[in-house]
């Protein structure tokens, strides 16, 4: 048999058109969710000037790409279900991803932090300064424009070249249930999972690195889920409960506005709280210089790191226990939350907010006007002199100096508030060489002594430094009341911790930070004791005789009876018997223990009682007595 090779056959074999217009449309899906991800991407990474925006997404992991890409998709989808038109889903979507770059790129200018849903929430208020600012069509934006445009031009030729068919209502049905499967495969496998690609709370320190890494579709998924959950309810918590909770009354005394200065020291930590630590040099003796010094110690949320948990437990006096894993500044919508800058406010006095470092470190250009400070200063508001400088780090003793300069340029018909950050003694401890060191460790620690020789230095200088901030303060002829303490301790703690620390003794010895009050008036008492972080400015109010909040009173009196509450799940009463929150009902402090827990909740909703968390007009009625006849 015959057979005849018929070349016109070969013409006769097209690859079907549906193929043709599916394989183009796949190119067009790819295409948009490719230039949707780096316009999105790019207006993160303006960020820093310093930045190599090629070398930044060449580095990108491939499975975090697929990720961002996958999540953009959720929403183009979305539009493509809509209008029933890929061409046209597509030049929406790139031009919203277009408007939401360039927004971001402005709220990171001038905000310090990327778009956010935390952001979105107070927009009423960013819409009454947004006035205040001005917007330039500069290289960025119109790269962003350029990017958009291209996209737009190519959908625009795939309908005019492949006039792609309409889709009809069964096959958009059909289409509806094909992207409700893969929405929820996409969410589980990447973000919901017991093993999801992208972890929750990432977005910690520096929001760029998160930014970076993750890539900003898939950190702004991590900033809607914070809307949620973030608060545990207490068990048994109600709007009725609260109100049958018993508050102490206001003392008459509670009347004076000394000037206040509130510091929060980076990595402040005695050693030999967890180990046996001998050295040549007392890397505390400074402060036996201090007459008057009050000492005592603080219990912080965290081991090792995570100052914005202390810091957001300082300022707010509120406990990190129903709310474990965030980052408050990060997480939580601080517009109008109860802080002790606020409460300063009420009182009249001239408020200040600062840290040596960027404004966009934990978020805080945002957290210090959300929490009330009148005046927020971050690196660039400090002078650059840095002596006895570890590499980068600004010591205390400069910062002290600027707070200083501060206070002097505040106004002097109102009290002051002065709230101060420090960095010197951030990690890492091996920045400089063995010259540097002015303590030296005597036991063996291993490989771990040259690091707590430089550690210990450190806090030789932070003591050296308070000290003298301290004698300024004493020739001052305003009535000055100063605290400092620790954020947390350093991360090598575990390391050189002694082997006959129980599991319970590590946990809170870890967390325990030395806490130092001094004014240059008489204060009450000789000793501090231990206290959880919560208590430290109700505590420091107390002792100056300044108007109290009811919310303060109520910890005030609970830390007669349970001094510590810990953020990791125990309490300790005045004799240091630990109780667990979840299991010991038999407690004789569990209701008292309850209250504070359900003040605090209450105090994080927006339809509080304001009343129980400001002071009255009643009790600061007589907050305006000058207080220099006592202290006189």
């Amino acid at each position: 048999m015959n057979q005849h090779f018929n070349l016109s056959s070969i013409r006769s074999v097209t690859i079907p058109r549906s193929f043709g217009r599916g394989m183009a449309c796949a190119g067009l899906i790819i295409f948009t969710l490719l230039a949707c991800f780096f316009m999105l991407q790019y207006s993160s990474l303006t960020y820093d000037p310093n930045l190599n925006l090629w070398e930044q997404l060449a580095g990108f992991s491939p499975l975090y790409l697929l990720l961002n890409l996958l999540t953009l998709g959720i929403f183009l989808g979305i539009l493509w279900i809509i209008f029933g038109r890929m061409w046209l889903a597509g030049i929406v979507f790139s031009g919203v991803c277009a408007v939401l770059s360039i927004v971001n790129y402005f709220v990171i200018a001038y905000h310090g932090m990327p778009l956010s849903f935390q952001l979105l929430q107070n927009l009423s208020t960013a819409m009454n300064v947004i006035s205040g600012y001005s917007f330039p069509i500069d290289a960025v934006v119109r790269c962003l424009i350029g990017i958009f445009l291209l996209n737009a031009g190519i959908c625009l030729i795939y309908r005019k070249f492949l006039s792609p068919a309409v889709l009809s209502g069964k096959q958009r049905l059909i289409g509806l249930l094909i992207f409700c499967l893969y929405t929820g495969m996409v969410a589980f496998w990447g973000y919901l999972g017991r093993s999801a690609v992208k972890p929750r709370s990432t977005i910690g320190w520096l929001w760029s690195d998160s930014y970076f890494e993750y890539g900003f579709p898939a950190c702004t998924v991590e900033s809607f889920q914070n809307l949620f959950d973030v608060v545990s309810q207490p068990e048994g918590y109600s709007p009725e409960a609260v109100e049958a909770i018993s508050i102490p009354e206001a003392a008459d005394s509670q009347a004076q506005t000394p000037d206040v200065i509130l510091i929060l020291n980076e990595s402040y930590y005695d050693l030999s709280l967890i180990c046996d630590v001998e050295t040549d040099v007392d890397y505390l003796a400074p402060l036996d210089e201090i007459p008057g010094l009050l000492r005592g110690y603080a219990v912080v949320p965290g081991n090792g790191g995570g100052t914005n948990n202390s810091e957001y437990e300082l300022l707010t006096s509120n406990s990190l226990y129903l709310m474990p894993g965030i980052v408050p500044f990060n997480t939580l919508d601080l517009n109008g939350a109860n802080s002790i800058a606020g409460h300063f406010n009420a009182l009249g006095y001239d408020t200040l907010g600062s840290h040596s470092e960027s404004g966009s470190n934990y978020s805080r250009s945002y957290g210090y006007p959300a929490l009330g400070f009148q005046k927020c200063y971050f690196s660039e508001y400090f002078s650059d002199s840095h002596p006895d400088k570890r590499d980068w780090v600004r010591c205390d003793g400069s910062l002290y100096s600027d707070l200083i300069r501060w206070y002097a340029e505040a106004p002097e018909d109102r009290p002051k508030f002065q709230y101060l950050l420090t960095i010197q003694n951030h990690g890492s401890w091996d920045l400089v060489g063995p010259e540097y060191d002015q303590v030296h460790t005597l036991s063996d620690h291993g490989s771990y002594n040259e690091i707590m020789d430089e550690y210990l230095t450190g806090i030789l200088k932070s003591a050296q430094y308070f000290r003298d901030l301290t004698e300024h303060y004493a020739q001052s002829e305003n009535p000055v009341i100063i605290c400092m303490v620790g954020d947390h301790g350093p991360n090598f703690l575990s390391a050189v911790a002694s082997p006959d620390l129980t599991e319970s003794e590590f946990n809170l010895l870890c967390r325990t930070v030395p806490l130092y009050i001094w004014a240059n008036f008489p204060l009450e008492g000789e000793n501090l004791g231990t206290m959880s972080m919560n208590y430290v400015v109700p505590t420091l109010l107390d002792l100056a005789h300044i108007s109290l909040s009811p919310y303060y009173r109520y910890q005030l009196e609970l830390k007669k009876s349970v001094p510590i509450l810990t953020a990791y799940g125990s309490y300790f009463d005045a004799q240091g018997q630990e109780y667990l929150y979840d299991s010991d009902d038999n407690s004789p402090y569990r209701q008292a223990v309850d209250d504070y827990f359900y003040l605090e909740y209450y105090n994080l909703q927006s339809t509080r009682d304001q009343s129980l968390y400001i002071v009255t007009p009643a009790e600061s009625s007589s907050a305006g007595v000058l207080f220099l006849s006592l202290y006189l």
